[in-house]
Order: structure tokens, then sequence, then C-alpha cells
């Protein structure tokens, strides 16, 4: 599996045994080092906001592993309108729509 992220130098050291499964996105520009790491990858962790950027969608990641299946966490959380650009961006590529949240954290 392959991790994209856009994480804050923060919480960088919460990081470090997934490292090798990291692509920054400041390498998201280059094609080539994009594919030879997402290669054999069947699974894209990011957030919603990454997965919509231009940027994300550039550097080829939905041509090198193919959207099927998004599952969006602590998805009570997220506003309505913030799943516009997702359907609108990858609406017929998506076979399933999974969403997990507490309903509670709302309040």
């Amino acid at each position: 599996m392959r991790v994209s992220t856009q994480c804050g130098r923060r919480h960088e050291h919460l990081y470090g045994k997934i490292e090798r499964n990291v692509i920054r996105s400041e390498k998201f520009g280059d094609k080539i080092v994009v594919e030879q790491l997402l290669r054999g990858s069947r699974v894209i962790l990011c957030t919603l906001s990454t997965f919509c950027h231009p940027r994300f969608d550039s550097a080829g990641f939905a041509l090198f592993v193919p959207v099927d299946t998004v599952i969006v966490d602590e998805a009570s959380q997220i506003e309505v309108g913030d799943y516009v650009p997702l359907l609108g961006h990858h609406g017929r590529k998506i076979n399933k729509l999974v969403f997990i949240g507490d309903d509670k954290q709302r309040e």
C-alpha cells in the first residue's frame, strides 16, 4: 500500500514506520516518481481535499491506481458541499462510495 499525504510537520513523528510508503505532495509534479512509487499499489490513503486537488490528478494517481472504491472516514464531520468535487471529478469511476462516521460528533 502506498500513502499519499499532505501532513504537516508537527505530526511527522507518527509516520516514521510508514515513511517508505509516503509520497509527499511536493513530489506530485513528477509523474515518473509517482508511477515508480505506486507500482503494484491497490490502495491510496489521503484526505478528501488531496484526492480532489488538481495536482493529485495531474500527477496521474488515478491512472496508476484506478479509482474503484472510495472510503470516507469521519464522514459525519465533512460538509455535504465538500463531496461535490469528489463526485464531479471521479463520480463516473466510483463503483462503491462508503461513508464511515459518528453522527454524534457533529454536535
